[in-house]
């Protein structure tokens, strides 16, 4: 165990917040400078083990994606505007 937790902390490891039926976008590969780097409908969680999430869309298709591939929706944003600054400061997208 303690090996575990020197590698964690050398690797700077976090743990994910994502949870059964969070909301969630998820990431897209950017075609260019002016595409968003996440999908803009929001999707839920529907089973999570280990790093594989799979997410339902809301017209009822999942995907099945690495927990890195999700950025959890804070439920603030779903209802203000998109602001194209905000936008382009929180490009983490892989």
């Amino acid at each position: 165990m303690q090996k575990k937790s020197y590698a964690d902390n050398k690797r700077y490891v976090k743990t994910s917040e994502n949870q059964i039926e969070d909301s969630v976008l998820v990431c897209i590969k950017a075609f260019n400078k002016a595409s968003p780097p996440y999908e803009t409908k929001p999707l839920q969680v529907k089973y999570r083990k280990g790093t594989r999430v799979v997410a339902e869309r809301p017209e009822g298709s999942t995907i099945t994606r690495s927990i890195a591939h999700f950025k959890k929706v804070p439920f603030s944003s779903l209802v203000k505007p998109n602001n194209s600054a905000h936008r382009m400061a929180n490009r983490t997208c892989q």
